[in-house]
């Protein structure tokens, strides 16, 4: 059994995803890439733009050459945020905000 706060982002999270209306422009953020590798993968199919924030951003910089001194990144999903950017390519605008 979910707790009402989980039952409520599923809600929302199956209306945004399933019952949204061009352009489309979504905002994640958070600590780890793995926590949100398939909310990011359905994103790419529905969004126009997404917006990373949060400390999964560093990786995401990580994973294009970026700088990012002594932020912590995931180093074993790199592969996975240059995947999802390569995916990004082919139809909604990436952009990570740290």
């Amino acid at each position: 059994m979910f707790g009402l706060l989980m039952e409520s982002e599923i809600i929302s999270a199956d209306k945004i995803l399933n019952n949204s209306s061009k352009p489309f422009v979504a905002i994640i953020g958070g600590a780890k890439v793995s926590d949100k590798i398939l909310i990011l993968e359905n994103l790419l199919e529905r969004a126009t733009d997404i917006i990373i924030g949060g400390g999964m951003a560093y990786t995401f910089m990580k994973a294009e050459g970026g700088q990012i001194g002594n932020s912590l990144f995931e180093a074993d999903k790199v592969g996975t945020a240059l995947n999802l950017l390569k995916n990004a390519e082919l139809g909604c605008k990436y952009s990570p905000s740290g």
